[in-house]
């Protein structure tokens, strides 16, 4: 490239360190772990990636064995700047217990749950950093049933932990919610709600320390309460319509003004192999508004699909460039039925904000546009946002039994806001189980010295039965798109 051209290119796009389709080189796969029977789970849905200015950290959770013989843990790896993953360390037992979430700034936090009598588990938390290394776990004041907590955490340390507590027969339920600022302790928990038969909990926290902590209910509604931030808890807000008890799979969304985004799938689960339809909904809250907007169907679709039975979420990804609203991603039946409902054809749709909704005070949605092939078999979609640009990855799950495929990729454009690309195979040959992509900030791309964009980490599936390995795997684009590689 001429000289001029990358001194043109460096000063107009020292900030486009990951914004337009990739040109379709991925780096050779590098195996990160020992063979594990089973890692993140059955679905890889156990895996964290976090980025900083000390590299990239990878933690999982894996299973040896089969049976009541069965030995679990909690691992990591870790990538520094422009270096590959160093070896496959230990975690304590204690790690694999809960999630493990990157709050943002090199920074990550722990769940761990402790049993603590019949369907009771205390609750503390660990934090870290990119680096591997971990604080003194730190008490949260309550009890969870069921192991049902979620921990949230923003680039200052700030750590929002909310949980549903109950009797051990799971009567008497309510939700809470409890804040540790960074460098103190955990406030007094706070009562959200009580008599509502809650099932599941979703929190976020912003980095202005505004927070949602959204949950359901047995009476066919999705709720919310906010917290602004002042410290201020608000009313419980009922956002629209959702499962009674059986499929409701949330995400929730702080922005950097302070917008509040939840998204949900929900659709009615009923035995005997019958079909309900499946929705997408989304509840917003702009910057500056002291109430949610009417909840907007992103998507209804008459033959759902159905991911609880097999322990799988299909809860929407919702991500955002800084200062910009978020866009939602999720999944949808495709348009023809290929037998039993877990092995029906499903598509990757987007949904951008609109208008004022690429600012601080939006709230509105484009109709969801297709992004994946009509005919495939998309799973395991998750997402990662870098400073200008965002990616979303998803395994094209193939027969026999579509619970592993092929990794695909899609990034979107240089220009702000902009779409995503054409879709990109990224694995060749392999069993693909769950992928998790993230920003890495710190890592140059090798043709052009430009910043790298992405690391991707996805977990590889070889034999069956008690002969079954799975390997984690890591990758990265090789040179940015045309015009800067050309």
């Amino acid at each position: 490239m001429p000289a001029v051209c990358r001194a043109f290119l460096f000063s107009v796009v020292a900030v486009v360190l990951a914004a337009s389709p990739a040109g379709g080189a991925w780096t050779p796969p590098a195996t990160i772990s020992a063979p594990h029977a089973f890692i993140g789970g059955v679905y890889g849905e156990n895996m964290m990636l976090a980025s900083g200015a000390a590299g990239v950290l990878a933690t999982w959770t894996f299973e040896d064995g089969f049976g009541p013989r069965a030995v679990t843990g909690a691992n990591e790896a870790m990538a520094p700047p422009g270096g590959a993953f160093g070896a496959e360390r230990h975690l304590p037992q204690a790690y694999a217990s809960g999630p493990i979430v990157a709050m943002g700034g090199g920074r990550v936090v722990q769940l761990i749950l402790t049993p603590a009598g019949a369907n009771q588990s205390s609750m503390a938390i660990a934090i870290g950093d990119v680096s591997g290394r971990f604080g003194q776990p730190i008490a949260v004041p309550g009890r969870a049933f069921a192991r049902r907590a979620t921990v949230a955490g923003n680039g200052l340390g700030d750590v929002l932990v909310s949980w549903i507590a109950a009797d051990s027969h799971g009567q008497h339920r309510s939700v809470w919610a409890s804040v540790r600022f960074a460098g103190g302790r955990f406030a007094n928990a706070v009562r959200l709600a009580t008599g509502l038969r809650t099932e599941q909990v979703r929190a976020a926290i912003g980095r202005d320390r505004r927070m949602v902590v959204a949950f359901d209910s047995r009476i066919g509604a999705l709720f919310a309460r906010v917290r602004n931030a002042r410290g201020a808890w608000s009313r419980t807000w009922r956002l629209g319509p959702a499962a009674v008890g059986t499929e409701n799979d949330v995400s929730a969304f702080v922005g950097d003004f302070g917008e509040v985004v939840v998204a949900w799938y929900h659709t009615q689960l009923c035995e005997g192999g019958c079909e309900s339809p499946g929705y997408t909904d989304v509840a917003v809250k702009p910057a500056g508004s002291s109430r949610f907007v009417a909840a907007h169907q992103l998507e209804f679709d008459r033959h759902g699909l159905a991911g609880a039975p097999s322990g799988r979420s299909l809860a929407p990804v919702v991500i955002s460039v800084p200062w910009f609203a978020p866009v939602i991603a999720f999944l949808v039946a495709g348009p023809a039925r290929a037998g039993a409902p877990a092995t029906s054809p499903a598509v990757v749709k987007v949904a951008y904000p609109t208008g004022a909704g690429w600012g601080p005070r939006g709230g509105g949605y484009t109709p969801p546009r297709a992004l994946s092939s009509p005919d495939g078999h998309a799973s395991g979609l998750a997402g990662a946002a870098g400073r200008v640009g965002l990616l979303l990855t998803w395994i094209d799950a193939e027969p026999p039994d579509y619970v592993e495929g092929t990794i695909f990729a899609a990034t979107t454009g240089l220009r702000l806001p902009s779409p995503f690309g054409a879709p990109e195979q990224v694995s060749q040959g392999e069993r693909v189980v769950g992928a998790t992509p993230v920003f890495n900030p710190a890592t140059r791309w090798p043709a052009s010295g430009l910043v790298s964009p992405w690391t991707l980490v996805w977990t590889s599936s070889s034999g069956v039965g008690t002969a079954r390995e799975t390997v984690l795997r890591a990758s990265s684009p090789v040179c940015p798109p045309d015009p800067i590689c050309s």
